[in-house]
């Protein structure tokens, strides 16, 4: 009879990889309603340098096993909040990270005191990081004319929107970005087709932050239900560099509009949710998007 002990010891081994390798599988969690999040930015990081960037997969997860040397993991989405975690403390999450949406209201989620300085939870106006390919829409409606009908159009005459560095990155206002018009459909007020592609555009090397594109001499005009002005970023390959670092962390290294405070129903600002295939109305902050 054959000596099978190596044969049994081998498969132990395996058994025990196996088991080792789902101990470091961790999924990421919508904290508000607990849904799985996929498309996350995972950076991996060692004294502030960029080790290894993915993103976790459909099911919500992703697995560290094979990345060894690192202090630091960032997670971020254009929808939630960014969360650092250093490795030390990783074993304490049990598999799961948790992301705080960033447009949750303090009426959605009650927080004692220590946990909002832990998370950083501001309810005032925030500036949103984009990411890669990320579309964010101002819909426009006419001013209040004496319109008689449906088929009463405005002429636009400029498109203003103004842009950004943040957290102390410098240029990213400068980066290149694609816009586009879109009107707006019958039942929901969301984009719906296309009106204008202006392609792909970028600011003026100066002081200014508003990106200004005349175009009156492109007869473009508003149907009386309003516009979409869509910002796009680009893919990453279309960029010097993924990413930056600044003094909130790693971002992507993509041009930025500025936001304010949401006042009232007249503004109103969507993020697309790529995962979903929807937009997401932003209920605390509009985009500075503008038609005149």
């Amino acid at each position: 009879m054959k000596n099978r002990k190596p044969l049994f010891s081998l498969l132990l081994f395996f058994c025990a990889l196996i088991v080792y390798s789902q101990t470091e599988n961790y999924k990421i969690l919508n904290k508000v309603n607990e849904e799985l999040l996929y498309d996350v930015n995972i950076v991996f990081l060692k004294n502030l340098d960029t080790i290894k960037v993915f993103n976790n997969d459909k099911d919500g997860i992703f697995n560290i096993s094979s990345i060894k040397d690192y202090d630091k993991i960032c997670f971020s989405h254009v929808s939630f909040i960014k969360v650092c975690i250093e490795k030390q403390n990783l074993k304490n999450y049990n598999n799961v990270i948790y992301l705080w949406p960033k447009t949750v209201s303090l009426d959605e989620v009650v927080l004692n005191q220590k946990q909002k300085q832990r998370l950083n939870i501001n309810p005032l106006p925030y500036h949103v990081n984009l990411s890669h390919n990320t579309k964010i829409a101002n819909l426009i409606k006419p001013n209040k004319l004496d319109i008689k009908d449906s088929l009463s159009l405005t002429k636009i005459r400029r498109i203003k929107i103004k842009l950004i560095d943040l957290y102390g990155a410098k240029n990213l206002k400068y980066l290149p970005f694609r816009l586009k018009l879109f009107t707006t459909d019958d039942n929901y007020y969301l984009p719906d087709q296309l009106l204008y592609d202006f392609g792909i555009l970028r600011n003026d090397y100066n002081k200014n932050n508003w990106f200004t594109l005349d175009v009156e001499n492109l007869d473009i005009s508003v149907p009386k239900k309003g516009v979409f002005i869509v910002f796009e970023t680009l893919d990453d390959a279309d960029y010097p560099q993924q990413f930056i670092s600044t003094r909130e962390g790693i971002i992507s290294a993509v041009p930025s509009v500025s936001t304010k405070r949401k006042r009232n129903e007249k503004h109103k600002s969507f993020i697309y949710n790529s995962n979903k295939l929807e937009w997401i109305l932003q209920k605390n902050f509009y985009f500075q998007m503008y038609l005149e």
